[in-house]
Order: C-alpha cells, then sequence, then structure tokens
C-alpha cells in the first residue's frame, strides 16, 4: 500500500525496475482508477523532484491532444519520491519483442511518426528537450481498441533548451545525436535525430545504430552518410577524440588502434549486421518481398523523411512542424490517378484507426488481437474477388468513419447497393491527394436528391408554360377557321398549329411593309394561304409537332377583321371586287416576292 494526503493506492503488479527506481501497476482505493505509479530511489530523489517540475510545467498542454503521457500527482512514500502516472499498454520495444522483430509496415510508421512529430512540436512550443527518446519511452496507448495510439513517457531526463550547453552528455547509446558525441552546441533537434533512429528501428525490426560504444556508432553512421563537414569537425570539442586532420588539412576517422591508444578503451566491435548498408537508399533492400509501384513509392517517401531526420548537421535537420509537413505524413505521392487505390484506402485507413475504438470500425472484431497490416492486405497470390473483398473491408469501415464524425453512433444499415456505392465514392475521392478531413458521405447523398428535385421541380415549370403557349395557338386557329371557312380540325394538330403560326407570322411582316387590303374577297385569301401553305418547304402535314414560343400574337387585321366584314356585304359588291382582280393580281406579286425575302427570317422565328 502507498498512502497520499488524498489517496490510497494498492500495489498490483510490478511492471519494472531499473536505476532510478520501480514502475508497478496500482489502483486507486477510493476511485478504482489503475495508474501506473513509479517509485524512486531514495538516493536519486532530486532527480525524482525534477521530474516532477517538468511535469507540472506539461500540464499546460492537452496531454491526449499532445500525445504526451498523463501525469496525475506526486508523493513521498517512506522515504522515497513517487509519481503517479495513466496506465498504458506497453512500449514500442516490448511490441516488437511480442512480434518477434517483425519489422512494421511503412504505413504503421507512418501513424507513430505524426503523433510524436505532435509531440515534438508540444515540447518546442514550452521549451523542453526530451533527451531520452527510444523505443522504450514511446507506449502504445490500448493496442487493442486504438491501434497505434502512441504517447511519449518517461522525463526523468527532460531538459530546458535554454539549458541544455551545461550538459556534456545526454540521451542513451545508440539514439545519441552526432552533436552530441562531438561536442557540438545542443538544440531541441536532438530529439528528432533520436525519433529518426527509432523509426528505423521499426522499420528494421533491430537496432538501427549499434549501442556498444560512441566510437562504433559514429563508424556506422559516418559508413552510411560519409564522414561530418569540416566545420563540423573544427566546431567540436570532442572532435579529435574519433577524428584525425592529416597533414593535407583532410580529416579521416581514427582506426579501432589508433581510438584506444589515445583514449585507453578498447573497442568492442558492434555486430555484423550493422555494417550492411552504404547509404539510407540502401534501407529498400531490407524488404525481401517484391514491392507494388505505388508501394515502392511509399517506401521512398519515408526514406526521404528518414534523412531528413538524420541529417549530420542539426541547424539543417528537419523540424516537427516541418516533418508534419512532410508527403510522407501527408500522403501526397499517393494521390495520383496511376496509384494503387487498395493501398491508398488501407494507408488512410491505418491513419484513422489510431484515433477510433475497432468496435466503431467492425462491430465483429471482438478479438483482443488487432489485424497488422500484413494481415489485413491480400497476399500477392489473392484471387482478384479476394482483393475486392478486402477494398469492401476497408471501404465500409471508413464510411462508417465519415458518418460517426456526423453523429451517426449505430453500425451503417443501407441497402447493399447504396453502401457499394458509397464504397466507391471514398475510394475515388480518397485517390484525389486530400491529406486534410472528407465530407461526409450522407451529405453527398442528400444533396444529390435535392438537385434531382430542383430539376424535377424546373421540368414541370417549363411543361407548364409550354401548355400555356399551346393553349394560345389553339385559339387562334380557331379564329383563322372563321376567316377562311374550313375546318381544318381534321388535320393532324402538330402539323396545323405550325401552318397556323407560320402564317399568322408571315402575314404580321407583310402587313409591315404593304398597306392593307381594302375589301379583299374571301376566295383571294384562301388561295394566299393555300399559296403559303405549299411554298413553305418547313410547313407539313408529316412534319413532327415543335414547341413555338408564341407571345401576345394578335391575328392580322387585314386578315380576320376584314373578312368578317365582307362575309356581310351583299353580292353585287363581291362582283365589283372581281372586276378589279388585276389589280389586286399585282398587288399579289409583290407580297409574293416579299414573302419570298422575308421567308428565312419567317423560317427562323417558326424555328425558335
Amino acid at each position: 500500500y502507498a498512502n497520499t494526503q488524498s489517496h490510497s493506492y494498492y500495489v498490483e503488479k510490478l511492471l519494472g525496475d531499473g536505476g532510478f527506481g520501480v514502475v508497478a501497476r496500482c489502483r486507486n482505493i477510493n476511485s478504482q482508477e489503475v495508474v501506473a505509479l513509479k517509485s524512486i530511489h531514495k538516493e536519486l530523489n532530486e532527480d525524482g523532484k525534477a521530474e516532477a517540475e517538468v511535469m507540472y510545467k506539461l500540464r499546460q498542454l492537452d496531454a491526449d491532444k499532445h500525445n504526451l503521457v498523463k501525469f496525475i500527482e506526486h508523493f513521498e512514500h517512506k522515504g522515497q519520491f513517487c509519481l503517479t502516472f495513466e496506465m498504458l499498454d506497453l512500449s514500442l520495444f516490448d511490441f516488437l519483442i511480442e512480434r518477434k522483430l517483425k519489422p512494421l509496415h511503412v504505413a504503421e510508421i507512418r501513424v507513430i511518426a505524426q503523433q510524436m512529430f505532435v509531440a515534438l512540436e508540444a515540447l518546442k512550443s514550452i521549451g523542453l528537450a526530451h533527451c531520452d527518446i527510444k523505443p522504450d519511452n514511446i507506449m502504445l496507448v490500448n493496442h487493442c481498441s486504438q491501434s497505434f495510439k502512441v504517447k511519449l513517457i518517461d522525463f526523468g531526463c527532460a531538459k530546458e533548451v535554454s539549458a541544455l550547453a551545461r550538459f556534456d552528455s545526454i540521451q542513451t547509446l545508440g539514439y545519441r545525436a552526432p552533436e552530441v558525441i562531438l561536442g557540438l552546441p545542443l538544440t531541441e533537434a536532438v530529439d528528432m535525430w533520436a525519433l529518426g533512429s527509432v523509426l528505423a528501428t521499426l522499420f528494421l525490426g533491430r537496432h538501427f545504430h549499434p549501442g556498444e560504444s560512441e566510437y562504433e556508432q559514429l563508424r556506422i553512421i559516418c559508413m552510411m552518410q560519409g564522414l561530418p563537414k569540416d566545420h563540423l569537425l573544427k566546431a567540436g570539442r570532442k572532435a579529435r577524440k574519433f577524428f584525425t586532420e592529416s597533414s593535407g588539412k583532410a580529416w579521416r576517422m581514427k582506426t579501432p588502434g589508433e581510438y584506444q591508444q589515445d583514449t585507453g578503451k578498447a573497442v568492442k566491435q558492434c555486430p555484423a549486421y550493422y555494417e550492411a548498408f552504404n547509404s539510407l537508399n540502401d534501407l529498400l533492400k531490407a524488404r525481401s518481398q517484391p514491392m507494388e509501384t505505388t508501394e515502392e513509392k511509399d517506401h521512398k517517401a519515408f526514406i526521404s523523411l528518414l534523412k531528413q531526420m538524420l541529417h549530420f548537421n542539426p541547424k539543417k535537420r528537419i523540424t516537427p512542424s516541418m516533418a508534419l509537413g512532410h508527403r510522407f505524413i501527408t500522403m501526397k505521392h499517393l494521390s495520383g490517378k496511376t496509384c494503387d487505390k487498395l493501398y491508398v484506402a488501407k494507408a488512410r485507413l491505418q491513419m484513422t484507426r489510431c484515433q477510433l475504438e475497432m468496435a466503431a470500425l467492425d462491430p465483429l472484431a471482438t478479438s483482443s488481437k488487432v489485424p497488422s497490416w500484413d494481415e489485413a492486405s491480400s497476399s500477392e497470390n489473392d484471387s482478384e474477388g479476394s482483393s475486392g473483398a478486402s477494398l469492401d473491408q476497408v471501404s465500409r469501415r471508413k464510411t462508417y468513419i465519415l458518418e460517426s464524425k456526423s453523429g451517426t453512433d449505430d453500425p451503417p444499415t443501407a441497402p447493399v447497393d447504396q453502401d457499394l456505392s458509397r464504397k466507391r465514392t471514398y475510394i475515388l475521392e480518397s485517390s484525389g491527394g486530400t491529406d486534410e478531413t472528407t465530407t461526409p458521405l450522407v451529405e453527398v447523398v442528400e444533396n444529390n436528391r435535392k438537385s434531382i428535385s430542383k430539376r424535377k421541380g424546373g421540368t414541370k415549370d417549363q411543361t407548364t408554360a409550354v401548355t400555356q403557349k399551346q393553349d394560345k395557338v389553339t385559339k387562334l386557329t380557331a379564329l383563322l377557321d372563321l376567316a377562311v371557312g374550313k375546318n381544318r380540325t381534321s388535320k393532324s394538330k402538330g402539323g396545323i398549329k405550325n401552318q397556323i403560326t407560320a402564317v399568322v407570322h408571315q402575314q404580321e411582316k407583310i402587313t409591315k411593309l404593304t398597306p392593307p387590303l381594302e375589301n379583299p374577297s374571301v376566295h383571294d385569301g384562301v388561295k394566299k394561304d393555300k399559296r403559303i401553305t405549299a411554298g413553305s418547304p418547313n410547313i407539313c402535314e408529316d412534319r413532327p409537332p415543335q414547341e413555338v414560343a408564341v407571345t401576345n400574337i394578335t391575328p392580322a387585321k387585314n386578315v380576320t377583321d376584314k373578312t368578317d366584314q365582307i362575309m356581310e356585304e351583299k353580292p353585287s359588291d363581291i362582283m365589283e371586287v372581281r372586276s378589279k382582280k388585276k389589280y389586286f393580281r399585282r398587288i399579289r406579286k409583290f407580297c409574293s416576292k416579299q414573302f419570298k425575302r422575308f421567308f428565312s427570317c419567317c423560317r427562323g422565328v417558326d424555328d425558335d
């Protein structure tokens, strides 16, 4: 038992011990909360108090948002300084051991890298450097429910960036930055180097740099990346401990014998597998299985980020904010049309799974074992059907994630066809490259429905307008039937309407050019109509119906009003009109010429 002024803890299990003290799994008797209790050895109580000061400073940051371990309280028990933290799952080092040192896929490494960049950027904002980043100090929160959700722990070696100059040696061997080994000025860039070594370790399934000695670590670094620049060696306080300057002012690394002779320390040679790579580009050879084009492109993007994280010059080393914008993290290199959509969909899903519970992703995943990238992906020998099924599962999960963000807590129950269409929509949108937030598919469907309803409404309006125009044409037809004295209803509706409309337009134009005729005969009017009908090639009875824009058309007075007056006149008046036939014949010829001249214009109006 461990008692404080406000809480009592019951020790359930010992998790680990070391030179600093022990870590145990404890339960708060009052609240039944499970915590991790770190008990510092009595002789190191001052170090424990320094760590507590750092943790209280970190409280100004959101621990969950910035992927930092959550600090609860500190107290003294039987002369030992104790700190309590939230209970996490297991470290990346233990995770690799459980996997039997099986390397992680780059899509899984991307998830861890992005979270650690956020953590380092948060530490930089308050002027802190962790100074002890390694796989042991990056812990999985709960790998069963939140895949690859990690947090940075153990701030016992954390320092103010402004105070780093007072320290001669920091960080763990194998993850120690070269500026620490050479004695160069130190900045928060030491954490970026250490994180780069951690990511390379996850990629290989073993330590990237040897931890036997500083000499061996520096030798392997120089073998892969070349010697440091001359100005770095000249500025390093401890550079001549490992390098010598020849008479020609060219620097070279000392041999193991020269190093032992100068320092009195024997060099323990590292295992041969550390010498397997002559450059960082050779890391691609670590993958024994052949890679597809998209996967190879993703690996090259990871190597590009790794080169900038492991730059010899700390001033040219990539910063956390810049690393968050690197194409490996944003996946901009996976947005091309030639990229494998299945690979891209799984890579994006991997970034999302660390933020949501597995139950939300797939209600059937009740096992505590979380499938890895290799288990989730289909093998190269799988059939096309199995690959399609895997893609459907990935898309279904992603679709539900998007719907959950919009307030839906239940699993999707849409029909199969609608579900498949949503999957295809997501896959197409994923291949477009947007590292930023996607619109929920439900809103897309609703917008489509609204647009369709608008189209239907517009069609109804257009139909109503055409119907009104046809009514006007029908009324006009009745008037002209009275004028010519024939019943044209026996003809087809589409043809007669087109003929009468053409007659009205043509008569209007002729009336504007010529004065109205006095006392025209009914027979002449009929003949004129027949000639116009026969002379117009665009007006025939078998022509398909057309919608004609008819607005504010009034019948020509010389065709309707005059004919009404003629019907009431006496036969003697009709005989008088016949005697003047020659005169009107000339006028008809003139009208015919005018009609032919403006026929094209009338036809254009008729077609409109």
